[in-house]
């Protein structure tokens, strides 16, 4: 017994007629003759033959349509695989964008906090740097006294000039330096708050803390302040 018939890919063979020019009417009229079964056995009349056929034509019309529906299955889930894996891509993107922005910022602080110090530095160093040169001219000035004199001299003249150079103070566990004339700017205008005088206490410790924003005293000049107005 022999079995004939068309297997090929009908779209496969659309395209192709569509690209020779032919018409569609014709071709599907040639696929409809290639898509027969037609059984050949010498020994089967025809009756059975062609029951023969149509039941095998109809098993493979059924598997071709199966295949072809799980071919369309694959495609749309393979098409959804591929959204899904462009979204997470998007995504990736946009946390790595996120993480580098963070990372930059973080930097940043990082560079801040690292010049902090070198700022305390330098304004160290420039205290330094004035005390070396007061000193300096202390040192002068007495190689300038015409004679030798007492001991008490020297104290006299190095707590005089001691007044013109900046002092360590400390206020209320507050370290710092202190200017020369600080204390004394303080001290008048706290004189002006216990007097009554609070209009003038609050200009003389506003203009304290404009004038020494370093002091070791200014958080009693701006609690004074406060209750100046």
């Amino acid at each position: 017994m022999r079995v004939s018939g068309w297997r090929g890919g009908r779209d496969s063979q659309l395209c192709a007629a569509e690209h020779k020019g032919e018409s569609r009417p014709a071709l599907w009229q040639e696929l409809r003759g290639r898509t027969r079964v037609t059984i050949n056995h010498p020994d089967l009349p025809d009756s059975l033959k062609q029951i023969a056929a149509e039941a095998v034509q109809t098993v493979w019309q059924s598997a071709n349509e199966a295949a072809m529906a799980e071919l369309a299955t694959l495609r749309a889930e393979t098409r959804h695989a591929a959204s899904e894996a462009e979204a997470e891509r998007d995504a990736a993107r946009v946390e790595t964008a996120a993480a580098r922005e963070d990372a930059a910022a973080i930097a940043a602080q990082l560079a801040e906090a690292r010049q902090a110090p070198e700022t305390v530095q330098a304004d160290l160093a420039a205290e330094r740097q004035a005390h070396a040169a007061t000193q300096a001219r202390l040192e002068a000035g007495r190689t300038k006294l015409p004679a030798p004199v007492g001991k008490d001299y020297y104290a006299d003249l190095d707590a005089r000039l001691k007044k013109f150079e900046p002092q360590q103070a400390s206020v209320e566990d507050r370290q710092g330096t202190s200017q020369p004339g600080e204390k004394p700017d303080y001290d008048a205008a706290l004189k002006h708050f216990h007097a009554g005088d609070f209009k003038s206490a609050g200009n003389s410790f506003s203009s304290f803390i404009k004038k020494y924003p370093q002091s070791p005293y200014l958080p009693l000049a701006q609690y004074w302040l406060g209750n100046s107005l």
